[in-house]
């Protein structure tokens, strides 16, 4: 009797882990199916570029029916809306399908912190469509900003603020920055010196994840860009034209991305495995624990 492996999600730990298990289990008696809501993989470390045209939106994806082709694997375009543990069971938005192993790589959503207006108010960088937004955002800024006479409203609408200073915040702060001054400029009438890209970082460090040098070699770099660094600045607020810090300093401003961390998708487990945070918990071989 064949057995059936399904992997849920199709980002890096879904396609990476289908691409090893089909190597792996090459001419076994093992079917595999994969999961995923959109029927392509993105290349989420390249969606700053895209979101600044400085790549074509199809060179940051790749169909998944073109990545994969065996004839003991299947893909399937739909939503998970629920796994039952107990009987070995996915139940998908358009029907249910049987596992005999299951690989949970759903992935994880922008988190807001319960900031408020944070997810009413700001543009996050997780999608394709996320990239489109800020690359229309920025243009419709700019081309505002020439129509406008109050010195105010031109501050406002040039005023461009990233929370959040890990790489994808750095990155996109760096290709907004090129993006003006090589593209925009040239076809519009601006004051360079109105246009202020705002990098805030609740810590003292930008990237901190990275090494002391690299991170003073950035932060270096960036400040030469006459991008602005404010570190140990807490967001309190997000209002459609400003942010609020440490609940005291105000940044007017209409272009608000937030790249400030990310929680877990959350799915419903029968039994509910998951902690507070919907977190699954795990071994050292990866294996869900609870179970």
């Amino acid at each position: 009797m064949r057995k059936q492996i399904v992997i849920l999600g199709a980002g890096f730990g879904g396609v990476y882990t289908c691409k090893y298990l089909l190597n792996k289990l090459k001419n076994k008696n093992i079917d595999i199916i994969l999961v995923n809501k959109s029927n392509y993989f993105t290349f989420t470390p390249m969606l700053h570029e895209v979101a600044t045209g400085g790549l074509d939106s199809h060179s940051s994806i790749e169909p998944i029916r073109e990545i994969f082709k065996a004839n003991n694997f299947k893909f399937l375009r739909d939503e998970v809306k629920e796994i039952n543990f107990n009987e070995k069971k996915v139940i998908l938005k358009s029907k249910f399908i049987n596992y005999d192993y299951l690989v949970i790589a759903i992935g994880a959503k922008t988190n807001f912190y319960n900031i408020k207006g944070a997810e009413k108010n700001s543009i996050t960088l997780k999608s394709l469509d996320d990239a489109a937004k800020i690359r229309k955002k920025i243009i419709t800024s700019v081309e505002e900003s020439v129509k406008a006479e109050d010195k105010n409203k031109i501050k406002e609408l040039l005023t461009f603020v990233i929370a959040g200073a890990g790489p994808t915040g750095v990155e996109l702060a760096a290709e907004i920055h090129e993006f003006i001054d090589q593209n925009l400029k040239n076809n519009y009438k601006i004051d360079r010196n109105l246009i202020n890209i705002i990098l805030i970082q609740k810590g003292p460090k930008i990237m901190h994840q990275l090494d002391d040098s690299c991170i003073k070699l950035t932060q270096y770099r960036l400040e030469k860009k006459n991008i602005q660094i404010l570190l140990n600045s807490t967001v309190t607020e997000v209002s459609e034209d400003f942010i609020l810090i440490n609940n005291k300093d105000k940044i007017i401003t209409s272009t608000i991305i937030w790249t400030a961390g990310i929680i877990p998708n959350f799915i419903k487990t029968i039994p509910k495995i998951t902690d507070e945070r919907n977190y699954f918990h795990i071994n050292n071989y990866l294996q869900v624990k609870n179970l």
